[in-house]
């Protein structure tokens, strides 16, 4: 059990240090696209500071597979390099036994970032858009149009109905130059048009509209202004919680549902990418001791880019619809898993 706990402090050593490294490089690259434009608007240092640290926790899903990838390089390295590995393998202890903390921490890094994806990660997104709004009223240079949408176009898939909205204000959920229209079994009613409109207590109330009023596919207008925003925008940006609510609007037949599908099974899948750093770092970090350092870190780094390579194969071919969003977000897990096993049973 000494052993063990020596590899796993050693382990928990480096990845406390790798960390805070990771995530500040990640928040400097964000800071350096976003901080000439807060600097212009001459906001003061203080709402900048504010508005970096509410963008941390968004960081964190990215910074800690990354950490815990680089940490155990760092940490089985060095107890490689010192001969510690060695000796502890010519005592009769396995690869698995030896790293049994690794292995633990790497789980509960999972859990971790399935708590963080489905609870604190939204509840910072939407602290982050409360700040910003607050940066907007105090500084209108600064307001980019996120709660006034102009344009709007949303495929009420399970409606049956197509909306364009000339503008859309997502703080009052009041429109202006609303235009409905029907497809479908109900096409022949083709649409109606409205100056105006507001939505409450779960349904459209319009003003000054043309056509076919009486129609049945305009009756019980219950769209809900949320769910038009948050399709305007680019799926990577969507949470799971919003991209789940989605995917309640749209059939299971309808071609369009796979793209929200496979990104919401891959923020699900992406949790677990802490174990994947531990398959793609392990094996090569305790290779053969002729082998060069550099060369067994290269070879991780080859095994990790080749993963996300994978990753962003699956993604596309399960957004396309060529295969199933379940499958296209767990194949590149459950192939790194296999290979896993196999380098560590070739490790031992």
């Amino acid at each position: 059990m000494i052993l063990p706990n020596h590899v796993g402090r050693c382990w928990a050593r480096a990845l406390f240090c790798t960390f805070p490294v990771v995530l500040g490089i990640l928040l400097l690259e964000r800071i350096q696209h976003e901080l000439p434009e807060l600097l212009r608007s001459a906001v003061g240092l203080r709402p900048i500071a504010i508005y970096f640290f509410l963008l941390l926790p968004s960081l964190i899903p990215l910074a800690l597979p990354v950490s815990f990838f680089v940490g155990t390089l760092l940490a089985l390295g060095r107890l490689r390099k010192d001969g510690e590995i060695i000796a502890m393998r010519c005592g009769g202890m396995s690869l698995l036994s030896m790293t049994r903390f690794l292995w633990l921490g790497g789980f509960g890094g999972a859990l971790l970032l399935q708590l963080l994806t489905f609870t604190l990660l939204p509840t910072a997104e939407g602290r982050l858009q409360d700040f910003t709004k607050a940066l907007k009223t105090q500084r209108p240079d600064l307001r980019r149009g996120e709660r006034q949408l102009r344009n709007v176009a949303y495929d009420g898939r399970d409606t049956g109905r197509l909306w364009l909205i000339g503008e859309l204000d997502l703080e009052t959920d009041e429109a202006r130059r609303i235009d409905i229209y029907a497809y479908g079994k109900n096409a022949a009613e083709r649409g109606i048009h409205a100056s105006g409109g507001r939505y409450r207590a779960g349904c459209w109330l319009l003003d000054d509209v043309r056509g076919p009023t009486d129609g049945t596919s305009f009756q019980d207008l219950r769209e809900s202004p949320e769910i038009m925003a948050i399709c305007q925008r680019r799926i990577r940006s969507i949470s799971p919680q919003k991209l789940a609510l989605i995917l309640e609007h749209i059939p299971r037949r309808d071609p369009t549902r796979a793209a929200y599908a496979s990104r919401y099974h891959m923020a699900i899948s992406g949790c677990w990418s802490c174990l994947i750093a531990l398959f793609c770092a392990i094996p090569f970090a305790v290779a053969d001791p002729r082998v060069g350092p550099l060369a067994n870190a290269a070879k991780a780094v080859t095994a990790l880019l080749l993963f996300y390579f994978l990753v962003s194969c699956c993604q596309a071919l399960g957004a396309g619809g060529s295969l199933p969003p379940v499958l296209a977000a767990w194949l590149p897990n459950g192939l790194f898993l296999l290979w896993g096993l196999f380098s560590m049973a070739r490790a031992r």
